[in-house]
């Protein structure tokens, strides 16, 4: 049976549906993910026939561990799971009847795989890893009436240009995001909780439990 969800994934999942850009950010393991991935099967499901249908990551390898992998998983998306197919290594996906493209943007050169190209729909892993040049120009791509892009990350510095040009920008912007917590996954058990929050400390604390966006630069005694 799939995990149950919590009022702040459902609630992000039909927000997400009213947006040009969708974001989920936050600590590890706080079900984000879970979310971003359901609305994106949604997302699919009513996607227009024209235009491509997008995941991007930091490279191939990590688009198969954390979004597709976790799709084929039927004790998380039950019998859906049987409609995602993959071959590893291949550059396709077959996702509910749709084809998608799995696209890495490990560096600045990995922008021009995008340009000529139409797009209906994105999903971006990890989005604080990928290239701004690249996030730019998939939001330029995304072209087709009713497109969408739909993102994940953890935090990273509050000066990182995904935060101070996108969601701090939010409400100039037809952008929705949500901030999740450790605390926000109800498919942990409280043991867990309490271990990862206790061996956790100082910077990482704050990104990997609290999942606020902190510097990390000259931390090195952060606990001053």
């Amino acid at each position: 049976m799939p995990a149950p969800l919590s009022e702040k994934q459902l609630r992000s999942i039909r927000e997400s549906a009213d947006a040009r850009v969708s974001i989920w950010h936050g600590s590890v393991r706080s079900g984000k993910t879970i979310a971003s991935l359901l609305a994106f099967l949604l997302a699919l499901r009513r996607a227009p026939a024209t235009g491509l249908i997008l995941v991007c990551g930091r490279s191939l390898q990590t688009i198969e561990r954390n979004i597709i992998e976790p799709l084929q998983d039927p004790g998380l998306f039950g019998d859906v799971a049987d409609e995602v197919r993959h071959t590893r290594g291949a550059t396709t996906a077959s996702i509910l009847g749709r084809t998608v493209h799995l696209i890495g943007a490990s560096d600045a050169r990995a922008e021009g795989r995008l340009r000529g190209l139409t797009a209906a729909l994105a999903l971006v892993d990890e989005a604080t890893l990928v290239p701004e040049a690249f996030w730019t120009q998939l939001l330029a791509r995304l072209s087709v009436p009713g497109a969408r892009l739909l993102a994940t990350t953890n935090p990273d510095s509050p000066r990182h240009w995904l935060r101070t040009g996108y969601l701090d920008r939010a409400g100039e912007l037809d952008l929705a995001a949500w901030h999740f917590r450790l605390d926000d996954n109800p498919s942990l058990s409280e043991a867990y909780v309490a271990a990862l929050a206790a061996e956790y400390v100082g910077l990482w604390r704050k990104r990997m439990i609290l999942g606020e966006w902190v510097v990390a630069e000259g931390a090195i005694y952060d606990m001053w």
